[in-house]
């Protein structure tokens, strides 16, 4: 018997190396609860959960890669908090960016956020057009953001899919 994979379309990107905690990471995952809630259950993909290199230290860092950047190439988005330096995120943001979705072949749409006085590169900015990008004062804040992106989102999707099925059909 197969067990059906999971079918992640949204990709969860952050620091979590350096002095990232708990708080931290419930953050991500409540960014997940209101993807899995507005675009499907489980299509949030959350890296903590799966390779985390405090609960899964035992995974290398080759394996990390691979299995970080097939959900990558996979997703559709990318929702990346920003507010802490990260290599790691950089690197899942610049594959994201010139990678397209191997499931699809298209182009990702990717979301930014990040605390408002933070110091934030300009390069991963600069790769994002600003009505993507969000400054928050509080997790409430950013969280009622990602709420309305993912469903505009949705909704374009749905309108670009019923495009693509009437002029198919014609």
């Amino acid at each position: 018997m197969f067990r059906k994979r999971k079918k992640y379309v949204v990709y969860i990107s952050g620091a979590l190396t350096k002095g990232v905690g708990d708080s931290k990471k419930r953050f991500y995952e409540q960014i997940a609860d209101i993807v899995d809630r507005i675009l499907g259950h489980d299509v949030a993909y959350l890296p903590h959960q799966h390779t985390d290199p405090v609960k899964n230290p035992c995974i290398s860092p080759q394996e990390v890669y691979r299995i970080d950047m097939l959900r990558v190439d996979n997703a559709k988005v990318i929702i990346a908090e920003i507010s802490d330096a990260s290599t790691g995120t950089g690197v899942e943001l610049g594959a994201a960016k010139f990678r397209r979705c191997k499931m699809f072949g298209r182009q990702k749409k990717i979301f930014l956020l990040m605390r408002k006085g933070e110091r934030i590169s300009r390069l991963p900015r600069g790769m994002v057009p600003e009505e993507d990008q969000f400054e928050y004062a509080t997790q409430e804040e950013a969280l009622k953001w990602v709420e309305e992106k993912m469903k505009s989102y949705r909704d374009e999707f749905i309108v670009k899919k019923v495009l693509r099925r009437l002029f198919r059909c014609a």
